[in-house]
C-alpha cells in the first residue's frame, strides 16, 4: 500500500469512529440492553434507523430555515430599494 492509501483508510476509519460515537452518545447507547445477541442486534438496527431519520429531518429543517432567512433578506432588500421611490 502507498502512503496515500494508508492516509485514506485512516481518514475513513476516523469518520466511521465519529459516526459510531455520535450514535452511542446521541441515542444513549453506551450499554446495550440485553445479554442476547439477537436482541442487541435489533436494538442497534432500530437505533441506527432512528438516528438516520433524525439526521435527515435535521438537515431538511436547516435547509428550510436557510431558505426562509434568504427570503426575509431579499424582502428587506426590496423594501430598502423601493422606500425612496414610495415617498
Amino acid at each position: 500500500m502507498t502512503a496515500r492509501e494508508y492516509d485514506r483508510l485512516y481518514r475513513e476509519h476516523a469518520r466511521s469512529e465519529q459516526y459510531h460515537s455520535e450514535l452511542k452518545s446521541d441515542m444513549n447507547m453506551e450499554m446495550l440492553p440485553s445479554g442476547h445477541f439477537a436482541t442487541n442486534k435489533l436494538f442497534l438496527h432500530l437505533a441506527a434507523l432512528s438516528f438516520n431519520v433524525l439526521r435527515i429531518l435535521g438537515d431538511k429543517a436547516v435547509k428550510i430555515d436557510d431558505a426562509l432567512q434568504h427570503h426575509k433578506k431579499n424582502k428587506r432588500s426590496v423594501f430598502v430599494i423601493a422606500q425612496p421611490s414610495i415617498k
